[in-house]
């Protein structure tokens, strides 16, 4: 091999190591990095709904309960039952710290999902 095939081999890693550098980045962005373009209008703490953790942009809570978004309460509540009882802490105490870390997250996902699944409907 000569000087020309390591140069150009060189010049492969280091431009791949540079688009991995910059690219890996800007796709493993999660939901709640990426700018919110709903604003008030979405029901957002600006409009006076409670904390930023109750707001989900997306997915919307019936996505994160896994019901249709007009389902009576009781489909609601049984969803929200069955969700929160996958991710409870008993049941992932055993784990790591990175699925109990991955659980309490979701668990929160949860718990705001039926926040505002309750809130129009006079329950929370």
């Amino acid at each position: 091999m000569n000087i020309t095939g390591i140069l150009v081999i060189l010049g492969c890693g280091v431009l791949g190591y540079w688009l991995v550098a910059v690219l890996l980045p800007l796709l493993s962005r999660t939901d709640a990095e990426k700018p919110d373009t709903a604003g008030a209008a979405s029901g957002g703490p600006e409009a006076g709904h409670g904390p930023a953790e109750w707001r989900i942009s997306t997915p919307r809570w019936y996505e994160v309960l896994g019901v249709a978004e007009n389902s009576p309460v009781e489909d609601i509540v049984a969803a929200y039952r069955r969700k929160i009882g996958e991710y409870h802490p008993d049941k992932v105490a055993q784990m790591g710290s990175d699925i109990r870390a991955l659980a309490e997250q979701r668990s929160r996902e949860i718990n705001a999902a039926y926040e505002q699944a309750m809130r129009p409907r006079g329950r929370a």
